[in-house]
């Protein structure tokens, strides 16, 4: 794909500002600052050293700043006083001087002449880095195929209008490139107008100078781009004398923060969105059809001029229509894990008998009829011998052998027995069950409930096993006292002479043999609940343990799903609250999409995660990474992700599509209000905005060239001027549309924003009060000596109403402040309609500013001071003619009384409606000049009278009624 080799220049905040944007778009297009081609090139002018930050703005600025360290110490203030001795800065207003500084950091106060100061100051540096720039650029230029070969390179300059840096540098800079580089290069200028700063300092206080800093741009710029090789401009710049031979700017945006159809942006950051976004589309792919409109430089040929004024003001208006499907594969994915975490965290196990069921499977159990421990470790399936006795054995013997016989542990424990490994097989089998639980759906929730009914269980039989084991040791201690007293039977018989040795034996056997072996078997069950009670005391721990992990597990998921539900929020609610030169047909998913998981979605996630031990995993690295992965490779989130913005407008229902349709027409109309103050142009008889050139450039992605679009197929799309379709190759276009609207070859004085009176007249003030002697008011303009140039030749922004003098000589017949009593003639008239003699004379009231009083002439002056009776009729040269009366209005009394008649004019249309005076001035020329003359003017004599002399007073009417035909009607429709 073919680009423009373009060069960005952003002159001051503003200008940084926009640039940066257009920067950014680059960077997703080219997919990282590192891939945007070498032809494209940044260069920010600031005296505020301080770097913007924005999440919107480009990433990397840092270097595209110019470096002037080689001059930043300098002081401008000593610069200028040193410097103005030797007859430099013959261009600087003096009352401007008090606003110089002691550093260029300091920056430019809003005031032109400084910014333009410090411009000249660092100029050298300028050039250089924009040199250097094009040179790298028509080096690479050179060697590039798909580069646009053998044309000139852009060099988009962008500024704010209205404050101090970007207004007055914004001519030097370009004529420095011009001046060096010709017609190598094609410059195009992105002025921002002072209404954006005004609505974000409503009172003022912080932009005292804007409105009139603009509007002297404006007038500075229009008087510049009228120099030709016939029209030369002489003015030093750049520290040399210059003589002008063609505009410094081949074309130039202007823009306001009012659309055509009033609706108004309230910030300059959201401004510098949509010029970013233009001066991108000027240098992209669309760049060529951008610079190939006939307007761009017809304007230099006067093809769309109203004499004197040339037609080079541009307006632009652009918006992107986005399907931001990362953003809803990101929310997506959000709401996977923050219900994937819901899922951990919920119970559907029966905890209870899943702690007994691995208590059996394990041979733990030790309640109710199981003995399943203490059987493992001795089952007593073996009898146990008796104690070897005899009665042949002394009662010495007999005690010692019974004692060694209590003391033993016939086959205790069971064969093959160990304590050691069978702890290590229950804490084994334990970790491969919580790990097997929590590896499935429910998983943390249904171990956390098995961990904690397990280790009750665990508690219970170890207490069981205490219990049983201290009944059996105080069984042993009971037996012993028995045992004492049967060795004492035993010997008391056994030391009888007459005894039986059957009941010896049987006393022996019966008696001490089986205490005995009570005592062995009650000492057997002790030990085996003793070691049972290790083992579950051990197991408990493990147990313990192994839920602290769980339940830290829980608390790290709890957190995770927090965080997810409030990134959750905050991307839902994003796209609500910036981009106003944007429109998001994803909306409604980002709002109404549901997660429904499928039958694998929550093993999938283990297998994904592929951990051994899902309990050990770290938090950051694992965990949070792991899920978000994980639930950013669904298949749903990729669908989002891949998804193309001409798919998602196909598939729009009638009503959804008819509502971008109206919001994009709404947001890329152009970003300036226009006016076209009732002029027609003499050459082609049509108003300046029926003679601008309109465009709409739209540029999409789609996959078959072949195959239109909906948008393409649509005749109603947007309004009735010509459109045409880009197809991009960048994958950054899949999911995005621009509209970009130029609107070319504007007349300056059309300007909307410069239509109120107050505008001009804050202006004119600002300049009376600056010219004062003795006055620290300062001048707006960059330039005194074109300042003094405009004023010799009474050069004006807006030039003089076509026939102004005679629309407010007429007005005076139908608009005022007084009523007055005229004579009015009603004339007998033949069939021609031509007046013959006399019917009557009747004396009426009119309201008038105009009169013609005892046969002179006078005019009503509102602010004036009164004489007598509230009477300010002041005299028109003490004249009784109507010609010399109408030349000393024209000349001494509109230049000082218009801003008074203008609004009296102004109030009484807005008072009585634009519709009633109309009708009124219809009907007067439906009537004919004579009842004109006779009914209305303000005059001592009738239309009998002036067409019988034909005299200057006679010719004077003519022309009166020639303007009254022709363009009266027009000129009140257009009053503003």
């Amino acid at each position: 794909m073919a680009i423009r080799p373009s060069i960005y220049v952003g002159l001051g905040g503003t200008g940084i500002m926009a640039v940066s944007h257009t920067k950014k778009l680059y960077e997703e297009a080219y997919n990282g600052v590192e891939n945007i081609p070498e032809q494209i090139a940044f260069v920010f002018i600031d005296f505020d050293l301080s770097t913007p930050t924005d999440s919107h703005l480009a990433v990397d600025i840092n270097d595209d700043f110019l470096s002037f360290a080689n001059v930043a110490a300098a002081s401008p203030k000593k610069l200028y006083d040193v410097r103005s001795q030797k007859g430099e800065y013959a261009w600087m207003f003096p009352n401007n001087t008090r606003y110089l500084g002691n550093n260029i950091s300091d920056g430019a106060s809003q005031v032109r002449t400084y910014g333009r100061f410090l411009t000249e100051m660092i100029q050298d540096n300028i050039i250089q880095r924009i040199s250097n720039c094009i040179t790298r650029v028509r080096n690479i230029q050179a060697l590039a195929t798909p580069v646009v070969g053998n044309q000139p390179i852009d060099i988009h300059i962008a500024m704010s209008l209205a404050g101090g840096t970007g207004s007055g540098s914004f001519l030097n800079v370009a004529q420095l490139i011009r001046e060096r580089f010709q017609n190598q290069v094609h410059i195009i200028g992105y002025g921002v107008l002072h209404g954006v700063f005004r609505a974000m300092d409503p009172s003022g206080t912080k932009t005292p100078r804007v409105i009139a800093n603009a509007y002297s741009a404006i007038m500075d710029l229009d008087y510049l781009m009228g120099a030709s090789s016939d029209n030369p401009i002489h003015i030093f710049l750049n520290g040399r004398r210059q003589d002008l031979n063609s505009p410094i700017y081949d074309e130039f945006y202007v823009i306001d923060n009012e659309t055509e159809n009033g609706r108004k942006v309230d910030h300059v950051d959201k401004l510098c969105e949509v010029v970013g976004l233009g001066m991108y589309v000027s240098g992209g792919e669309m760049g060529n059809r951008v610079r190939a409109g006939a307007s761009n430089t017809g304007w230099h040929q006067g093809s769309y001029n109203i004499t004197p004024k040339l037609g080079w003001v541009q307006g632009l208006g652009a918006c992107q229509v986005v399907y931001k499907g990362e953003e809803l594969a990101e929310i997506y994915s959000l709401k996977a894990a923050v219900n994937l975490i819901i899922n951990l965290q919920n119970t559907s196990l029966d905890v209870d008998n899943a702690a007994i069921d691995w208590a059996i499977e394990n041979y733990v159990r030790e309640d109710q009829n199981f003995d399943q421990l203490i059987d493992s470790v001795y089952a007593f399936n073996t009898s146990i011998n008796s104690a070897p006795i005899d009665i042949k054995d002394t009662i010495s013997d007999i005690e010692q052998t019974i004692e060694n016989y209590i003391n033993s542990r016939p086959q205790f424990p069971n064969k093959g027995f160990n304590k050691e490994e069978r702890i290590n097989e229950l804490k084994s089998s334990l970790r491969i069950k919580v790990e097997t639980l929590i590896q499935a759906e429910n998983g943390v929730a249904n171990a956390k409930g098995f961990l904690f009914a397990l280790n009750r269980n665990m508690a219970l039989y170890r207490t069981e096993m205490e219990s049983e084991r201290a009944l059996y040791e105080k069984n042993v201690v009971d037996q012993l006292v028995v045992l004492k007293e049967e060795y004492r039977n035993y010997e008391a018989y056994a030391k009888k002479i007459f005894k039986s040795k059957v009941t010896q034996a049987n006393m022996l056997q019966d008696g001490i043999g089986k205490i005995a072996k009570e005592i062995l078997t009650a000492n057997l069950e002790a030990e085996r609940r003793k070691i049972a009670a290790e083992i579950y005391t051990i197991l408990l721990a493990e147990v313990n343990m192994q839920y602290a992990k769980v339940e830290s597990l829980d608390n790290k998921l709890s957190v995770l799903k927090n965080k997810y539900q409030r990134e959750l929020t905050l991307k839902q609610n994003v796209g609500t609250t910036t981009h106003v030169f944007e429109y998001d047909v994803s909306i409604r998913d980002r709002y109404m999409m549901e997660f429904l998981p499928d039958e694998n979605f929550y093993n999938g996630y283990f297998d994904f995660l592929g951990t051994t031990s899902f309990l050990d995993v770290d938090v950051d690295e694992e965990l949070d990474r792991g899920i978000l992965n994980y639930c950013n490779s669904l298949s749903q989130a990729n669908e989002y992700r891949n998804k193309l913005i001409i798919d998602v407008i196909e598939g729009l229902p009638v009503e959804e599509y008819a509502q971008l349709k109206m919001i994009v027409s709404e947001k890329s109309s152009r970003l300036l209000r226009l006016d076209d103050r009732g002029q027609v142009s003499e050459t082609r008889g049509m108003l300046p905005t029926a003679m601008m050139v309109q465009n709409y450039l739209i540029s999409l992605y789609k996959k078959n060239n072949t195959t239109k679009t909906r948008l393409e197929s649509d005749k109603n799309l947007l309004p009735a001027i010509q459109k045409d379709f880009i197809f991009s190759e960048f994958d950054s276009m899949k999911q995005k549309i621009i509209f970009y609207r130029s609107d070319m070859a504007i007349i300056p004085y059309c300007i909307g924003a410069f239509d109120e009176c107050t505008i001009e007249r804050e202006y004119n003030i600002l300049l009376r009060d600056a010219m004062s002697t003795g006055t620290t008011s300062f001048n707006p303009h960059f330039d005194k000596q074109i300042f003094d140039d405009m004023r010799r030749i009474d050069f004006k922004l807006k030039p003089e109403m076509q026939n102004e003098a005679e629309f407010y000589w007429v007005c005076g017949h139908l608009f005022g402040w007084k009523d007055i009593t005229e004579a009015q003639y009603i004339m007998e008239k033949n069939d021609r309609g031509e007046a013959v003699k006399i019917e009557s004379k009747n004396n009426v009231s009119h309201t008038k500013y105009i009169r013609c009083y005892k046969g002179k002439y006078q005019v009503w002056n509102e602010n004036g001071t009164t004489i007598i009776n509230d009477d300010k009729w002041v005299s028109l040269g003490n004249s009784t003619n109507r010609e010399k009366a109408f030349n000393y209005f024209k000349t001494v009394v509109l230049p000082e009384l218009k801003n008074t008649l203008h609004d009296k004019i102004l109030n009484d249309i807005s008072t009585n409606g634009k519709n009633r005076y109309k009708l009124l001035i219809q009907s007067i020329i439906n009537d004919g000049i004579e009842d004109y003359i006779d009914k209305i003017a303000c005059t001592d004599k009738n239309s009998l009278t002036y067409s019988s002399k034909q005299n200057a007073e006679a010719e004077c009417f003519s022309k009166e009624w020639h303007f009254i035909e022709r363009d009266l009607l027009n000129a009140i429709d257009n009053f503003k």
